[in-house]
């Protein structure tokens, strides 16, 4: 594929999920009429649209660097339960059980589902120790955390396809996950996730 036409490509999957994320919002949009959840009702594409991000990195008539970042809130974690029990049919004790975990975990991590696209592939590496790549989060008083892990998620994952469709084919999906300070509180924390490097920069913020 020509650089011309992925980014085109990449500009059509862009233009995607903004449909996603306005429908999600409550604006007119085919996307509520095809995703499972919404004929499920509930919250989750609104958390889901509320929570997402998408920035890039240009080069020239190309992209460097495309990240979307869904930041895994306790208030996420709570509607994607809600949704995750509706579909699944979970009873309300082993609910209960699973939202105390990740509520633990919300307190103990700052967490995201990250789908990264670069227009070469040899540079969509940010799991590698020898990526061209910096990945840091940024705190409100200016503290700046390296991940504790990067992880890469399967491609084909049909929950994750279910559960996140802010992506397309060609980003590879990712686990990013922070150790949070003691004693912060999840509820009001306002990270910023930072991708860096040689070709440029992005911020991603919520």
């Amino acid at each position: 594929m020509t650089p011309s036409r992925r980014w085109a490509a990449r500009l059509g999957a862009l233009l995607t999920l903004a449909v996603v994320t306005a429908s999600c919002r409550g604006q007119p949009g085919p996307a509520t009429l095809l995703h499972p959840a919404a004929e499920r009702g509930g919250t989750y594409l609104a958390e889901l649209a509320r929570w997402t991000r998408t920035a890039l990195v240009p080069d020239r008539a190309d992209i460097a660097l495309s990240l979307t970042a869904v930041y895994k809130s306790e208030a996420f974690r709570d509607a994607y339960l809600d949704e995750y029990a509706a579909a699944y049919r979970i009873p309300s004790e082993d609910l209960a059980v699973l939202r105390a975990e990740q509520h633990e975990r919300a307190r103990d991590f700052y967490e995201f589902y990250v789908l990264a696209y670069t227009a070469d592939y040899r540079l969509n590496d940010l799991a590698a120790r020898d990526s061209i790549w910096r990945i840091f989060l940024e705190l409100p008083d200016g503290t700046r955390l390296k991940p504790q892990a990067i992880e890469r998620l399967e491609r084909r994952d049909p929950l994750l396809a279910s559960f996140y469709p802010v992506g397309d084919a060609w980003s590879r999906p990712l686990s990013i996950r922070f150790a949070r300070p003691a004693g912060e509180d999840p509820s009001v924390a306002a990270p910023r996730l930072v991708a860096t490097g040689a070709l440029g920069s992005l911020t991603l913020a919520w």
